[in-house]
């Protein structure tokens, strides 16, 4: 997993690295909004840990282009400053979390691996989303399916038995007429095979497997 820091302190940035290097994940440093927005999008991150105070910007705000840029990602605030929580609203900010500056190394992981669950459930829960649309798509093949080979199948039987009910005619008229007559007739029953089994090979098509 990538983590994104985005702090304009590099002592404490290079810290925050150490820590999650150390822990097996992937970090990528922004001293400021401009950089990190760059980075976002040269490449993905599953977690921006970004300070409320940067260089060139509110840290909230890079928040919320974060998002917009990376859906799928999930975003941490970092402040020194715990009064200035209450002046954030996680619903509209798109935050997970807000840690204070300096955080225990512990509470800090903890925090992460929770946002990085959440962040997989989320696509997780996307996923079976499509599968659930795509689903009920092939279902109303299915049943679209069912019911044109029902109205295609009907004239093609009554056709067909018109065929054989011709044919017992034929055969009744002198045997030298016949020929000409049977031949057509055979072209005709050929193609109603064709069409049925079209049919048959369109339900095997849109059956769900």
């Amino acid at each position: 997993q990538t983590i994104m820091i985005v702090d304009g302190s590099a002592d404490y940035a290079d810290n925050l690295r150490e820590i999650l290097e150390g822990a097996g994940y992937r970090v990528r440093l922004s001293a400021s909004r401009a950089q990190a927005l760059e980075q976002a999008s040269a490449e993905s991150f599953t977690v921006a840990l970004i300070d409320v105070m940067l260089p060139d910007g509110d840290g909230a705000s890079l928040a919320k282009s974060l998002k917009q840029r990376r859906p799928g990602s999930e975003v941490i605030l970092l402040t020194g400053f715990p009064a200035e929580r209450s002046h954030y609203s996680p619903v509209k900010d798109g935050v997970r979390a807000y840690l204070p500056k300096p955080c225990s190394p512990e509470y800090l992981l903890c925090t992460i691996d929770e946002a990085i669950r959440h962040a997989a459930l989320r696509e997780e829960n996307q996923q079976l989303a499509q599968r659930v649309a795509i689903a009920e798509k092939l279902t109303a093949v299915g049943t679209l399916t069912t019911g044109l080979s029902h109205e295609i199948r009907n004239p093609l039987n009554a056709a067909t038995l018109h065929l054989t009910l011709l044919e017992r005619r034929i055969r009744r008229i002198p045997t030298e007429l016949q020929p000409d007559l049977i031949s057509s007739l055979s072209t005709a029953r050929d193609e109603l095979r064709r069409l049925t089994d079209l049919v048959q090979d369109f339900l095997q098509f849109a059956r769900p497997q």
